[in-house]
This record gives structure tokens, C-alpha cells and sequence, in this order.
């Protein structure tokens, strides 16, 4: 058994799966992360995966290790966090019903609001994309790690199985499933549990396909659940199966998560068991393994979305199937896709229905919602011409929609049976060159999972050497090849290794992984590691985005054995020379080889037990040579060889022994020891110490002279003392006269070198005068303290009050060592206020002060009395209040030894004084600040005093006003700051009204002087804030704004996400986003764009990433707004590079508008509805009328009662307005039983008017449909 599957523990994680276990492995396109590392790597995480992947028990685990409780997304919703400052695991947020529209947006509402350590999201993939993302990033101002649930593997998969159902013969299993080409869904938990409950009801032989997933149902109703009290009751299995499908169908409709027992527990999303079950049998139906304990007490919910799919999907079509039923298709579809829109919870569903249904619900289903189809349920059970049609319906919403799939990747289909010969005709164009999209990607996805792969082997090896290709369909393509058993795949390897790409190369290893390790391929390998050595740069590589893309490299390497590894770092470091004859630190031609041998010494020594050959070794690691050095936690080569004794002594032996000439040795201990050589062949003490016992043992003196080490003069008090290393050296040479000849060829060339780097030689004498003087002074100092003790004391000394003042802030420790007495100086400083007085400025004089960069001697000994005051006597009562005005302008100055909690509280007692009366706080900005405002040479006014200090945050609207309006010639960072403060706290209407004037005087100014930068800078200042705050685009402005070019770089500074956080700028709009990405989308042309960017990124990527985030911003507006404007940029050409995106956001608007002001359903609605037959919605409103008008349209066309004509006299057609009363009377008389009112003729609001209105009370509220009446004449 793999490692990952005996770490099974338990009762670890509450409310798993009879606490059972298994900790899961997660990915992104290029790492993979344990649990552990998952929460270390973000603070934000996303984790995806298909249907029953396992996403629940993961995030219930990841709550137990963040201590916190796990919620689902529909609980959250409603009642948002418990407490703040906490993690966040909110588990099912693609179950995050649309019960109004305001619901995911409330969720991330209240995640943001609760200030959270750490947000942990679990979504199906399906329902999780680029704009789920974008919302993610709008909500909390960081970009999620989306990762992906990597499926257990057949060791976890055996374990799972065992666990679940105890004695049974997992291979067995395996193959009986494997009969019905289901074995590709064993890494999925949820459908590997259910086909061992069909195995065991089963009676270990499955009759076909279709009774699988029903057997593992009728296993859940059959078993008892231990959580629940058990009742005894005789009611068949298939009733229990019947009553449970009801509700879950029920349920999912509703938006519900659960049921309840207890009237005290009901709520919108926990309805009463008795009210989402139509017949009175006393069945416990939860006592079956198809409920299981909710969070709290009464409540209970289904065991897992999946079965509840397929439960309600299985009681819907059997009803829909029913002719003698009232349910009919379009009737659910009126709760399903309200304007033929599929709700995003109820994707699964459907998918079921499809799998279930007949011909006709399947190809209902497959218009209204195709990837719902493939990507949920059973798509293998479609018939087979209802297979072409899905994959044409595919290709129309691919049109549409390029990333119809979100983020839907990397997982399993149960495709068996799928590819027919006429299906395999229709998909052969979308693998054509040409085609690509997330269809073409999902075709080679669902040819994995299937076995029809040869039948399109020249189309998939076409896309595998394509080197146009994107690097997943080349994977997917190799996948599919690899599934192909006769296929040879030698040649493909070859040319992959040729192109020596990130991606061929990527392609290459999961090849070779698959074929080419058992039984392994030397040559193969040999070759591959090679053609990897040219992926690495020439030189220092201080960030590559390409450097994350080799992990593949890493991951190939950790799956070698040991045998494998030791041959390959053989035939790699065999020759290995320096080719480009250049110094270690320019030498390039090594890098590659160098790093992939390091990674094969991590791989060696990680798993091979000692001893080790250190000629072996020395061959591996002689001539290699690095940029960069690694630690002991980073490699397991370096840990080994710094810390096993026995091959690092063995390798110095090996290396230093032959070596007599010192040249020789000085220049091995730099180029194959220093800093370019392998990291775990750096000499240290202890190996300076071996190496002069080895040539004192070897009588070889020349490296014994190498090892002899300076006296250390200059070490610290505690370091001092007798060297033993030093020491051990002298015994040495004392025992052999070679050795003291080498010891004395030392010394001398030691002293030599003291001799040619020491001072002057009356250095040390001017030092000592210099040290006496000063003894001297300060001897003088304290003399005269103590001869002046009265006049210092009493505060009324300058010079000693200044010197107070700075040691008190600065260097408290040095007062008593300066003037021998501290409680002086303490003194002094309190007593002198009244002496410093007259020579404390005011607030105007401190204004030009702070305007010139200087500061006053008097203000900063008043800092250091008042703080002393104010610990003695906790209050600064005594203090003249105009002395704490000219304070209070500096009190923000930091001294690192003034306490924060002191420096708070001084400031503190200091307003509760001087701004006791009304007023003063604003007195005391308008003396202090605004005659810096009106200053122009003032560089820096105080004008984050406004916008930072709580004590003016009442004034932060009146003044930032006034001072924008008042002071126009500010320098631009202090009219940039007023401007924010203004924005986020001012009045709206006030700022435009000042924008408008400034932007009007400007345009005005602009023809006076041309090329002015002064002049150019305020009309950018102020046109940009005119086009974010001003409604509508002002065309002057506008286009005076489009001749620079890097302007779009000061609008993505602006709209970045980190400067729209909190100051009141506005997002820009719909017409203005449009605005900008016309005027330049040709400027700056689509370039590559690394995942990771800053402040050093070219000017060019920062320009299209900006274009790229405007684009993507319409997902955020509303959808009347969004949707025109992006009409018009899929039509242009210019953006035919952004098509996709536009693509997609477009239909997500689409999709938007249809459920925008949608409400679904409660229990007791969508209950009256499938067991009276009742309206639920206006959509279901609106069905009825359309079933309606059908059925006389019927008798029209073919009723005994010759209903048709009604609409004639004689032979002559009756009027519009006469044919739309018939068919309101008709209306009226049918629907009357159902509570709907037909009103002709109704007169609307603005003087409009309908034909005739359907009218009926949904929720308490009354809902109006309107119906038009077109008249066609007879000819």
C-alpha cells in the first residue's frame, strides 16, 4: 500500500463517513499540495473538483485543523460568521440556491465583513469560473488558489472499499464493474461507495448498466442509519426508495438543504419533513443511510447531493413519462430554468433526468443545457441518436460561450458506449488544426475515459507534435494515444525530445512515466533528462514565470527508482566539462545538466540508506556548478553530504590527499568548495579540522598550511579565549619541523598583512587623547551640574534642557552616564515650562517651520516635560493650553523609546484640552495647515492630518472640500491626497460641481500654452477624475486624454484593485470601460501574460493586463448596462484577440438577466406544484397559459365541438380585438380552478395597455404575466 493511503487515522475530523478518512492531495496546473501545505500556501483558497470528488469531508477536515466549524454556502448565506477575525470553510457554493438575487452576493457580503484569517471555498467544478474568480477577487482584494482534488488512487481506492463494505474481494469488484466500463469512475468517492452498496444488494452480479446506480440506492434504503433511533417498520425497500426520491426532488427545487422534525428548527432551507411528502404512511424514512445528521439537532439532510440528483431525477421522469400524470417537462422546466435558464444548483439534476429519460426528455434537456448533460449523471446511457445531437448543441454553445465549461477540467466521464462510428464522424472536424476552445479540450477529455481513441489516431498524434498547440490538449492528446494499446509511441517521444519545449517536454515525461520507467528505457530517459537540461537559463535567474513549468521535470524524477537514478547520474556527469571556458560565475554551459543532477542527488539520497562511495559521489558532483546556494530543508542531498561524517571525510580524503602543490589546493578549495559548487560541499570548521589531521597523518605539509586559520583579534567579550583549533595546530606543528616551517611561513605572511592594513602608527595615540579629552568635558559636565544644581533644576537652562530633552526621547540610558544624576534632568524638564514659553512658536510659525523641513528645539523639550508630567500626574492640567496646541502639531513625531501606550495616551489628555469646545479642531487645522496649503514652495503639508487623525474625522467632508475649491495651485501629491479624502467623505454633488470647474478652466487654458508639463499634469489630473466621477464623456477632455498612450497605465493604477479599496472612487461604467478599450485596444496589442506581475513588469504587459482586466470588469455590471456595450466589442474586429473572454462574459450577462430578478420557489410551493398540479412561479404562470393555449389550439385544429368556428362569420375572419376576447374567455373559464384571473383589455401604467393579463397570488404577492395577440390574416 502507497504511503498517502496507510496514513488513514480516525476520529479526527466530526461527521465524516463513520469516521473514516483518507487526507487528500491537492493540485494546480503545476503543484501539487497536502492539506497542511494547502493552508500554508493561502490565506484563500478554492477547491474544486467533479460530483461526489469528495469536497465536503476534505473541507470538514480542514475546519477540524483551522479549529472552526464547517458551513455549508446556503446556511451561510443566511446567517453569515459566528464570529470575526476567524477562518471561513464554507463547503457547496455551487449548491448556493438562487433563492433571490442578491444570495452568492450576500455570502460574500458577510464573508468580507467578518474580517477572516483564512476563506476556504469548495465548489463543483462545473459551476466555478473565470467570473466566480473575479467575484472572489472583488469581494476580499486578493486572487484565490484555485486548486483541484486529485483522485485517490487504486491503493486508496482499495481502502475506501474495504472500509466500506468489510470482507470483500476488491478485485472482484473491480472486474465485475469493469464489465460494464464503469472502472473509470473508482476515483471518484461518492460513485466508488455507491457501486459497492449496488455490488453487495446486488448479490455481487449486476444484471446491466441502468440497475447499478438503482441497486446502490435501494442498499442506502435497506440499511439502517446508526445515527438515527431505529423503528421498526414493514414497508418494502422500493416505497422507502419512492418517498425519499419525492423529497429530494423536492428539496432541489426548492433550494433546500435539508429537513427538520421540529416546528422550533423550520426555516426556508430546513423544511418540515410532513411538508415535502405527499402520501400519510408512517415511513421513518430517516432511519435509512439516505439521510444523515445535520449540524444541529432535528435537522437532517441527504447523504450526498449526488444520490439526491439521481433520486428526485428518477421520481421527476417517471412522473414526466406518466401519461396519466398532470407534471409534464416544460412544467418542470418553469422551476428548473426560468427563462430557459438552468439554475446552477439544479445542473445535476437535470443531468440525471437526461441519463434517466427518454428520447424526449433527452433532447429537451440537451437544448436547454448540453455540458449539464456530459457533465453530470450518466452520459453513456444517452440513446445514440441523441449522442450527434449533443455534440452539435455542444458546438453551437462553444460559439456562444468559449469557456462554457468554467472550470470543469481534469476529471472522469462514464463514456462507455459513447463514440459510436456516427459520433466519432461528428467530433473529427472539432480535432482538426484550427479548432481550438474548451470543446475540442472536453472531446479529448471524454476519449480518455473512453476506448475509441484509434479510430482518430492521425487527428490526435496531429495535435500531440503540433507545436501551435496549448500545452493541455498536446497532454490530452498523449493520454488518448497512450490508451491505444498497439499504438508505438518511440517516434512521437523522439520529436517531443527534438522540440525541446516546456511543453513537448511536459508532454514527453507523462509518456515516458506511462511506458517507459517498468520496464525502463535507458536510452529513453537518458535522452529526455538531456533535452529537459536546455530549459534552464543562462545565468542568474532571478524570477522566470517558466521556472513553476518545470515541476513536471521534478515530479518525473521522484518517480525513478534508485537503480535508475544512480545510472543516469553516471551517464550525465560523464565528461561534463566546462565547454565555454569562462570563470565559475559566468559559466553557463553547465547550468542545465548541474540542476537536473541536483535533483536526481535529492532523489538518490532521499531514499538510499548509507554508506555511500564517495568516489562515486565525487564523479556525481565534481564538475558541477550553480548560481545559487540550497539549505538542508530545501535538498536532501545537501543535508546528507554536510551531515553524514563518514562520506564527507571520505570524500576530503579522496580529493585532498594526491594534492602536494598549493596552488593546486587553494584553487580545488574555491572552485569545487566555495559558493558555485554543489551546496553540500561546503567546507566548514570541522572540515578544516579533518583535513590538517589528514595532512599531518599524511605528512603533508603544504595542506596541513592551507588549514591554519588568522587570530581572531576582533571577536566579541564572550567569544574570547584560547582557539583550540589554533591550538591543536601548534601541538602539531611543535611535533614535525616541516609543520613549524609551515606555521612560520604563515605567521610571517600573516604579519605582512597586519602590517599593510593597520592604521597609522599614532592612530592609537590621537585615539587615546581624544578619549581623554572627552573624559575630560564630561568629567567638567558634571562638575558644573553640581556647582549649578539650583539654576539646572529650576528649568531655566537652555543648553542642559535642549541635551535633556534629546537623551529623554532618544537615549534615556545615557543621562545618568552623561551628567551622573537622572533625576536632575527629570526635574529640570518638568520645571520648565514657564521658561520655554515665549520660545515655543505657534501654529503659523510651526506651519513654516514643517514647510522649510525644519523643526523646534522648543517644542521638542516641551515634548519630553509633557511626557514626564503626564506619567507622573496623569494630566496635563497644569499645562497652558496654547503650549499643547503648538504641541499637539508635532505629537505624531515617533521617538523609538517613548512607549506607544504613553505617546497615546499623552495625545489623548492633550485633546480632551485644547479641543474641548466646539470648533477647535477646526480652528486648529486652519492655523496649522492652511498656511501650508498657501504656500507653493510647501512640499509636504500636514494634510494627512485630515484624512488619518481620528480626532479631525469629523471634518474630513467640510474641509477637503473647501481646500479643493479654495487652493488651486497645490503640488500634485497634496491635491492628490485632499482629492481622496474629499471623494471618500465629501458630498458628491459638491465634488462634481468642482471637478467641472476645474476640468472647464483647464481645457480652456490648454491652446494658451501647448507642451506646458505643469499645465499637462493638472488637465491629466483633473480629466481623469472628470471621466471616473463625472456622468456621461465629455469629448474634449475625453480625446485631449487619448493622445498619451501611457495613460491607460495611470487608469490601471487607479482601477487596481488594491487602490479601489475604502477611497471613494467610483467604479468606471459600463459606456466608459467601453470608452477606454476602444481608444486603446490597437495602442497596446495583445502580448503573453505571466501569472505573476509588479512594478518592474514592461510597460506593454502592464497596458494589455489592464485591457484585460477592463474587459473582464463588465462581469461585475449589471447586465442592462453590460450587455449592449459588449455586443458592440464582439462585433468589432479590433478585439478579436479578446473574443473569448467577450464570449463568455457576454453569455454570463445572458445568463444573469434571465434569473436576475428570479425567486425560487419554497418546499410548500414546489410541493403544491408536483402534487396539486399548482403555479409556483410566473414562469410556471406562464406555462400554464402557453399548455393552455396549446390544448385549444388542439381543439381548434381537430375538436369535435368545431371550436374553430367561433373565429368566423360566415366565411369572413373575425377582428383582432374579437378573437383576443374568445381566447380570454376560453382562458378565463379554464383557469378559474387554479386561482388565475384573465383580464382583457388591462389598462398598464404610462398609458400602456396588454391584450389581456393572467394574474395569480405567488407568495403572498400578486404576479401579472402580460400577453400580446398578433393577428394573422387568412389569405
Amino acid at each position: 500500500m502507497c504511503p498517502r493511503a496507510q496514513r488513514i487515522y480516525t476520529n479526527r475530523v466530526p461527521l465524516m463517513s463513520q469516521d473514516f478518512y483518507l487526507p487528500r492531495t491537492l493540485a494546480t496546473n503545476e503543484r501539487t499540495f497536502t492539506e497542511h501545505e494547502l493552508m500554508s500556501a493561502s490565506a484563500y483558497v478554492v477547491v474544486l473538483s467533479e460530483p461526489g470528488g469528495g469536497k465536503s469531508s476534505l473541507l470538514k477536515s480542514l475546519a477540524a485543523q483551522l479549529e472552526v466549524e464547517c458551513v455549508t454556502a446556503n446556511l451561510f448565506s443566511h446567517v453569515g460568521a459566528e464570529t470575526k477575525n476567524s477562518s471561513l470553510v464554507i463547503d457547496a457554493f455551487d449548491e448556493l440556491a438562487k433563492i433571490d438575487q442578491v444570495g452568492i452576493n450576500r455570502l460574500l457580503a458577510y464573508a468580507k465583513r467578518s474580517a477572516p484569517r483564512h476563506v476556504i471555498i469548495s465548489s463543483r467544478s462545473s459551476e466555478w469560473g473565470t467570473s466566480s474568480t473575479k467575484a472572489f477577487e472583488d469581494a476580499f482584494g486578493y486572487t484565490p488558489l484555485v486548486v483541484r482534488l486529485e483522485e485517490f488512487n487504486e491503493a486508496e481506492q482499495r481502502a475506501i472499499f474495504s472500509h466500506h463494505v468489510m470482507d470483500e474481494d476488491f478485485e472482484a469488484f473491480r472486474d465485475e464493474l469493469s464489465k460494464f466500463d464503469l472502472e473509470s469512475l473508482l476515483p471518484n468517492p461518492q460513485f466508488l461507495k455507491l457501486f459497492a452498496d449496488a455490488y453487495i444488494e446486488s448479490g455481487r452480479r449486476f444484471r446491466d448498466k441502468n440497475s447499478i446506480f438503482s441497486m446502490a440506492v435501494e442498499r442506502l434504503a435497506r440499511e439502517v442509519n446508526t445515527s438515527i433511533a431505529s423503528k421498526h417498520n414493514s414497508f418494502p425497500v422500493a416505497d422507502k426508495v419512492a418517498l425519499a426520491s419525492e423529497i429530494f426532488a423536492k428539496l432541489l427545487l426548492s433550494g433546500a438543504d435539508g429537513v427538520t422534525t421540529s416546528e422550533a428548527s423550520e426555516t426556508r432551507i430546513f423544511p418540515m419533513l410532513n411538508s415535502v411528502q405527499s402520501n400519510s404512511k408512517n415511513i421513518d424514512i430517516l432511519a435509512t443511510k439516505l439521510f444523515r445528521p445535520g449540524d444541529h439537532p432535528d435537522l437532517h439532510r441527504p447523504v450526498h447531493k449526488v444520490v439526491a440528483e439521481y433520486c428526485g431525477a428518477f421520481y421527476l421522469v417517471k412522473r414526466i413519462a406518466d401519461p396519466q400524470d398532470n407534471l409534464t417537462l416544460p412544467k418542470c422546466f418553469s422551476v428548473i430554468a426560468p427563462n430557459a435558464t438552468v439554475r446552477d444548483e439544479l445542473r445535476g439534476l437535470i443531468g440525471w433526468m437526461a441519463a434517466l429519460g427518454n428520447k424526449d426528455i433527452q433532447n429537451a434537456i440537451i437544448q436547454l443545457d448540453p455540458y449539464a448533460v456530459l457533465a453530470n449523471g450518466d452520459p453513456s446511457q444517452l440513446y445514440s441518436s441523441i449522442k450527434r445531437v449533443l455534440i452539435q448543441k455542444l458546438r453551437e454553445i462553444e460559439m456562444r460561450d468559449p469557456y462554457f465549461r468554467r472550470g470543469d477540467y481534469g476529471r472522469s466521464f462514464s463514456m462507455a458506449g459513447f463514440f459510436s462510428k456516427d459520433v466519432i464522424d461528428e467530433i473529427r472536424p472539432i480535432l482538426s488544426p484550427g479548432e481550438d476552445g474548451h470543446l475540442r479540450d472536453l472531446i479529448l477529455e471524454l476519449l480518455v475515459s473512453s476506448k475509441e481513441a484509434s479510430h482518430l489516431e492521425a487527428e490526435l498524434q496531429q495535435i500531440l507534435l503540433s507545436t501551435e498547440e496549448s500545452q493541455n490538449s498536446r497532454l490530452l492528446a498523449s493520454k488518448c494515444l497512450l490508451s491505444i494499446p498497439s499504438f508505438d509511441h518511440m517516434a512521437n517521444i523522439t520529436l517531443l525530445i527534438a522540440e525541446a519545449s516546456h511543453n513537448s517536454l511536459h508532454v514527453a515525461s507523462d509518456i515516458i512515466t506511462r511506458l517507459y520507467v517498468t520496464p525502463y528505457n535507458h536510452a529513453i530517459a537518458l535522452d529526455f533528462l538531456r533535452g529537459c537540461a536546455r530549459l534552464y537559463p543562462e545565468g542568474y535567474e532571478q524570477y522566470n514565470p517558466q521556472a513553476a513549468s518545470r515541476y513536471f521535470l521534478k515530479r518525473f524524477v521522484e518517480g525513478l527508482n534508485p537503480e535508475i537514478v544512480e545510472r543516469l547520474l553516471d551517464d550525465l556527469t560523464f565528461g561534463l566539462v566546462c565547454t565555454c571556458d569562462k570563470q565559475p560565475y559566468e559559466c553557463s554551459c553547465r547550468t542545465g545538466v548541474s540542476k537536473i543532477v541536483g535533483l536526481l542527488l535529492d532523489n538518490y539520497f532521499g531514499v538510499v540508506p548509507p554508506p555511500y562511495s564517495p568516489a562515486r559521489v565525487w564523479q556525481w558532483v565534481n564538475n558541477l556548478n550553480y548560481y545559487y546556494q540550497k539549505s538542508t530543508q530545501q535538498s536532501a542531498a545537501v543535508k546528507v553530504m554536510r551531515e553524514n561524517v563518514e562520506l564527507r571525510q571520505g570524500l576530503l580524503a579522496l580529493i585532498f590527499t594526491p594534492l602536494t602543490d598549493r596552488e593546486t589546493i587553494i584553487n580545488t578549495k574555491i572552485h569545487k568548495f566555495d559558493f558555485h559548487s554543489h551546496s553540500g560541499l561546503g567546507l566548514f570548521e570541522e572540515d578544516r579540522q579533518y583535513l590538517a589531521d589528514l595532512a599531518f597523518e599524511t605528512d603533508n605539509p603544504v595542506l596541513w598550511g592551507t588549514c591554519i586559520t588568522l587570530h581572531h583579534k576582533h571577536r566579541t567579550a564572550t567569544e574570547r579565549g584560547p582557539d583550540p583549533m589554533r591550538q591543536r595546530l601548534r601541538r602539531q606543528a611543535s611535533a614535525k619541523p616541516a609543520f613549524m616551517r609551515a606555521w612560520a611561513t604563515f605567521a610571517r605572511a600573516a604579519s605582512e598583512l597586519k602590517n599593510m592594513r593597520d592604521l597609522p602608527r599614532n592612530f592609537k595615540r590621537r585615539m587615546a587623547r581624544s578619549r581623554k579629552r572627552q573624559a575630560l568635558i564630561h568629567e567638567q559636565n558634571i562638575m558644573y551640574v553640581r556647582e549649578n544644581r539650583d539654576l539646572i533644576a529650576s528649568g531655566t537652562h537652555w543648553a542642559c534642557l535642549v541635551r535633556f530633552a534629546e537623551l529623554s526621547l532618544m537615549h534615556p540610558d545615557k543621562i545618568n552616564e552623561e551628567f551622573g544624576d537622572e533625576e536632575i534632568a527629570r526635574t529640570a524638564l518638568k520645571n520648565c515650562l514657564g521658561f520655554i514659553a515665549p520660545s515655543v512658536p505657534g501654529l503659523r510659525e510651526l506651519a513654516e517651520l514643517s514647510c522649510s523641513s525644519k523643526f523646534s528645539r522648543a517644542v521638542q523639550v516641551l515634548h519630553a516635560a509633557c511626557i514626564l508630567i503626564m506619567a507622573d500626574e496623569n494630566s496635563l492640567e497644569e499645562v497652558d493650553p496654547s503650549l499643547l496646541r503648538s504641541l499637539r502639531s508635532c505629537i505624531n513625531v515617533c521617538y523609538s523609546t517613548v512607549d506607544e501606550n504613553a505617546r497615546a495616551a499623552l495625545k489623548q489628555e492633550i485633546d480632551r484640552i485644547i479641543f474641548a469646545e466646539t470648533g477647535a479642531p477646526e480652528a486648529f487645522l486652519r492655523e496649522f495647515i492652511e498656511p501650508q496649503l498657501d504656500t507653493p514652495s510647501c512640499v509636504n503639508p500636514d494634510v494627512w492630518l485630515l484624512g488619518n487623525d481620528d480626532a479631525f474625522c469629523e471634518l474630513k467632508s467640510k474641509l477637503s472640500m473647501e481646500w479643493l475649491a479654495r487652493f488651486d495651485n497645490l503640488n500634485p501629491d497634496t491635491l492628490d491626497t485632499v482629492f481622496d479624502i474629499a471623494a471618500e467623505h465629501g458630498d458628491r454633488a459638491v465634488l462634481e460641481q468642482i471637478i467641472r470647474e476645474r476640468t472647464s478652466y483647464w481645457i480652456d487654458r490648454l491652446p494658451e500654452t501647448p507642451g506646458d508639463p505643469s499645465i499637462i499634469s493638472r488637465c491629466k489630473f483633473w480629466f481623469v477624475r472628470a471621466f471616473y466621477f463625472i456622468e456621461g464623456i465629455s469629448s474634449p477632455q475625453w480625446r485631449w486624454l487619448q493622445t498619451d498612450p501611457d495613460l491607460i497605465l495611470h487608469l490601471f493604477d487607479r482601477s487596481s484593485l488594491y487602490r479601489r479599496q475604502g477611497h471613494g472612487w467610483p467604479s468606471l461604467t459600463a459606456l466608459k470601460t467601453k470608452a477606454v478599450l476602444d481608444a486603446y485596444v490597437e495602442q497596446w496589442p495583445s502580448v503573453d501574460l505571466p501569472d505573476h506581475w509588479g512594478s518592474d513588469s514592461p510597460k506593454s504587459e502592464n497596458a494589455y493586463r489592464h485591457i484585460r482586466n477592463l474587459v473582464w470588469s463588465f462581469d461585475s455590471f449589471d447586465p442592462e448596462d453590460a450587455i449592449g456595450p459588449l455586443a458592440e466589442l464582439l462585433a468589432d474586429p479590433r478585439f478579436n484577440d479578446l473574443h473569448k473572454d467577450l464570449g463568455s462574459i457576454y453569455s454570463g450577462q445572458l445568463r444573469k438577466r434571465s434569473l436576475q430578478n428570479y425567486e425560487a420557489p419554497n418546499s410548500k410551493q414546489i410541493s403544491d406544484l408536483l402534487d396539486f398540479d399548482s403555479v409556483a412561479t410566473v414562469e410556471g404562470l406562464r406555462q400554464c397559459i402557453i399548455d393552455e393555449l396549446y390544448d385549444f389550439q388542439g381543439a381548434i385544429d381537430g375538436g369535435e365541438f368545431n371550436s374553430g368556428a367561433r373565429f368566423f362569420e360566415g366565411d369572413k375572419h373575425l377582428n383582432e380585438n374579437r378573437c383576443t376576447s374568445i381566447i380570454a374567455e376560453r382562458l378565463s373559464l379554464k383557469l378559474v380552478s387554479k386561482d388565475i384571473a384573465i383580464t382583457p383589455e388591462h389598462h398598464l401604467k404610462n398609458d400602456k395597455r396588454s391584450d389581456f393579463t393572467a394574474a395569480r397570488l405567488i407568495n403572498g404577492e400578486r404576479r401579472l404575466l402580460v400577453t400580446e395577440c398578433g393577428f394573422h390574416a387568412i389569405r
